[in-house]
């Protein structure tokens, strides 16, 4: 994922990461607390172990710091570059 200067993965991880977020980054709440819907059954564990689901997360949260920040950096050069 560095080596994309474009960000043209920016679809297939999107994808990806709706399709398979729960597995490979664990529950997502976003106050910190674990509604029903996120907690696995009591027979069940983790597929992608804890250690790992968090280094994904970090990951796929650097690499969408990274775009964003490279996006708005681009859409501010252009926006100086075209006259109104």
């Amino acid at each position: 994922m560095t080596g994309d200067p474009q960000f043209s993965n920016i679809p297939l991880i999107t994808a990806f990461l709706k399709a398979f977020s729960r597995a490979y980054l664990g529950s997502q709440s976003k106050d910190g607390e674990t509604t029903p819907e996120d907690k696995l059954p009591a027979d069940m564990e983790e597929l992608i172990p804890v250690e790992v689901q968090k280094k994904m997360r970090e990951l796929f949260v650097s690499y969408f710091e990274t775009a964003s920040k490279t996006l708005v950096k681009g859409q501010m050069v252009s926006t100086k570059l075209v006259p109104f």
